[in-house]
């Protein structure tokens, strides 16, 4: 077992393209393995992950317990061909680990299509250890590298094909990857390398920071100077330059201040909580 989660589920929360909101929850387990989702309660049901046609699809869903988080799992059942949901909410880090773990896998046997630079070839993607990696060969780039995560539209021969961008940034330089994946399985694609990149900011960087740490970061992303931020939260002079050291060695300011330039300071904002300083 790859990871398991207690919490409650709907089941079906919908079937077709119709969708329940009155339907109670019942408690159980959904657990992962490398071919199925297992879920436990009043009933136990498999689904195997060849059969999962979207995570998440954007629908409205019943209001959930204060902490939880959802998984929502449209599926095809292989003997009558009809489409079924099912709702799983849970504790927020189990249910985002399940939903990382299963990403990766629907995504691991799905051979792509990759560029970088002039260069096209194929492999399957892997994300391993805050690295994006193309295999079989060498290829890997850092999660720390990534400016921004985008979906793009590219003429190739006579047609216009969509496709994932990844910009990346490293020691001066800027280049792009380009990911053609299977139409498809290209959300799943699009899903875990999003939700791995707001992991690791979240992990290697917010987390790392104190509520004070974040606002000065906020302040500096609106514009405002180091004098202004230091007399507007009456902070010593030693204090905010302690600051400014801690931010800079991170190299988050740097990414903040030049957000003009690269995206990947916007990347980090975009996961950072609004600060009230008026």
């Amino acid at each position: 077992m790859i990871v398991k989660c207690s919490g409650e589920y709907i089941h079906p929360y919908g079937r077709g393209f119709i969708f329940y909101t009155d339907k109670p929850w019942v408690e159980g387990e959904i657990a992962l393995d490398d071919k199925k989702i297992q879920i436990h309660g009043q009933e136990m049901m498999d689904i195997p992950l060849i059969s999962i046609l979207s995570v998440d699809k954007k629908i409205a869903l019943p209001a959930l317990k204060e902490g939880r988080s959802s998984l929502l799992i449209e599926y095809l059942n292989i003997r009558t061909k009809e489409r079924f949901y099912t709702l799983f909410s849970g504790e927020g880090p189990c249910i985002r680990k399940f939903k990382i773990e299963l990403l990766k896998r629907l995504v691991s046997n799905e051979l792509i299509s990759h560029k970088v630079g002039d260069k096209w070839g194929k492999g399957y993607l892997r994300v391993e250890n805050d690295f994006i990696k193309i295999v079989p060969g060498n290829y890997a780039v850092h999660l720390s590298k990534i400016d921004d995560i985008s979906r793009r539209t590219m003429e190739i021969g006579f047609n216009r094909v969509a496709l994932i961008r990844i910009d990346i940034g490293d020691k001066g330089t800027q280049k792009s990857m380009y990911i053609l994946a299977p139409p498809l399985k290209r959300d799943f694609f699009w899903q875990l390398l999003k939700i791995s990149m707001e992991d690791y900011i979240n992990r290697e960087i917010l987390m790392k920071l104190s509520n004070r740490e974040k606002l000065i970061l906020q302040m500096l992303y609106q514009g405002w100077t180091y004098e202004q931020i230091q007399a507007r939260l009456e902070i010593p002079e030693n204090e905010m330059s302690d600051i400014l050291r801690k931010l800079e060695s991170m190299g988050i300011i740097k990414k903040v201040i030049i957000v003009n330039l690269t995206q990947r300071g916007k990347s980090v904002m975009d996961y950072l909580p609004q600060e009230d300083f008026e």
